[in-house]
């Protein structure tokens, strides 16, 4: 029985429908899935990032894998950087490669900015120019954790590096 239809019922019974419960991740239902990536705590997500990640790469209904992939990037957990990087090499779908590249700069760590900073510099151009504006734009809302790298590279790359600086100065 689908979610809406239970909770359709409950309600005309008068119960209350049920809690979002971190049990939902694991649901056959993608709505009780996303119902229950919503009502994580910022430590529960934590606690179920490993179910989260799993999400990340292999749930089969779209808007519940980039779900899992947003609440994921909101831990500040570095173990999510290889599904990141993972995601955003997949050339077959566009909607988790900018989760992905989102996600990564919104972890907010010196690791994370170098994984953004390594994809920028090796991504093949132009196929997929939406994700390098987007981990342009990530890198840049990461100026705390990333300025230092940044600069570290401009020798190396002082295209890239610059498009950054100038993007972190009106960020």
């Amino acid at each position: 029985m689908g979610m809406s239809l239970l909770l359709l019922l409950l309600c005309a019974c008068n119960e209350a429908p049920p809690a979002p419960d971190p049990s939902w991740l694991s649901s056959a239902d993608p709505e009780q899935r996303k119902e229950a990536i919503y009502a994580l705590s910022l430590a529960e997500r934590q606690e179920h990032l490993t179910r989260l990640l799993e999400m990340s790469r292999d749930d089969p209904d779209p808007a519940v894998q980039q779900l899992a992939i947003g609440v994921a990037g909101t831990t500040g957990d570095n173990a999510a950087i290889p599904v990141f990087l993972e995601l955003l090499h997949d050339w077959e779908q566009t909607g988790p490669q900018l989760a992905a590249a989102t996600a990564l700069g919104n972890l907010e760590t010196v690791e994370a900015c170098e994984a953004m900073l390594d994809a920028l510099v090796q991504w093949p151009q132009p196929p997929r120019d939406m994700i390098v504006n987007e981990l342009r734009d990530a890198v840049a809302r990461s100026k705390k954790s990333c300025e230092a790298s940044v600069r570290a590279r401009l020798k190396q790359h002082p295209d890239t590096m610059r498009e950054i600086l100038d993007l972190m100065r009106r960020k």
